[in-house]
């Protein structure tokens, strides 16, 4: 029922954490390499949506990001895990 939707506006960040030293197996797939920050090109990634209202945001769903995961998979990956909530994206 689309009627019981509601409106929103909502965001997605992504965000780096810097990695300093050499990564063990388990670490090492989510290691994400970029431009320098902080002396280091290796970070810790991840994205989150959340949703905007009354100057306020509440982050919904977050999601660890891997060198090899385009936006666009990010983006369908955090979008897909919001739908339940049955909102109304407004603004993207």
């Amino acid at each position: 029922m689309e009627s019981d939707k509601v409106n929103i506006h909502i965001a997605i960040d992504f965000n780096l954490i810097p990695y300093y030293g050499e990564p063990s197996p388990l670490e090492a797939p989510y290691i994400y390499r970029s431009q320098a920050k902080s002396g280091t090109c290796s970070f810790y990634a991840y994205a989150t949506v959340y949703v905007i209202k009354k100057n306020k945001r509440v982050t919904l769903a977050i999601k660890a990001v891997q060198q090899q995961n385009t936006l666009v998979a990010i983006i369908t990956y955090l979008l897909a895990l919001i739908e339940p909530l049955k909102l109304k994206i407004e603004r993207l």
